[in-house]
């Protein structure tokens, strides 16, 4: 799905004009704030099936990279968009992000991993009648929200 919008947004630039298409621009990560950035990652890795592929550490911040994969190798090497968990600062507000928007293939599984985990439901499964998919809002236990998506 990013690829494919990626991919139409370069077209795009291209047919509006060509000198743009040469600065192209995509979502590297997304970072997501948390008091517990440890915690928020195991959350994250066995709610959504992410793996740590990065970690950069110094006194009073944490940031942890995670990306889709079966296998940390995998996750290095795919290229869907990373997540980057980090120290959320004392005066940063608890809602750093509006939502991120996760795809997935069995709603159902997910929701379960998400409560079994830690989250909580804001918005229980339900089918969107002009689109027909399946969205669901959670939040991870620091609080920020995750739109869990499947297509039909």
């Amino acid at each position: 799905m990013m690829r494919a919008l990626i991919a139409a947004a370069a077209l795009a630039l291209t047919a509006v004009s060509p000198a743009l298409a040469a600065d192209w621009v995509n979502v590297r990560n997304v970072r997501v704030a948390a008091d517990d950035v440890a915690g928020a990652a195991d959350f994250y890795k066995a709610a959504f099936g992410m793996q740590e592929i990065q970690r950069y550490e110094r006194p009073g911040f944490l940031e942890i990279i995670l990306n889709f994969g079966r296998s940390v190798d995998e996750a290095k090497a795919a290229a869907s968009t990373r997540i980057a968990l980090i120290t959320r600062r004392a005066e940063q507000k608890a809602e750093g992000v509006s939502n991120m928007v996760l795809n997935v293939g069995d709603m159902d599984a997910v929701v379960a991993r998400v409560t079994a985990h830690g989250g909580t439901i804001e918005k229980p499964p339900a089918r969107s009648a002009t689109s027909g998919n399946v969205i669901a809002m959670v939040r991870d236990p620091a609080g920020n929200r995750v739109e869990l998506l499947m297509r039909p």
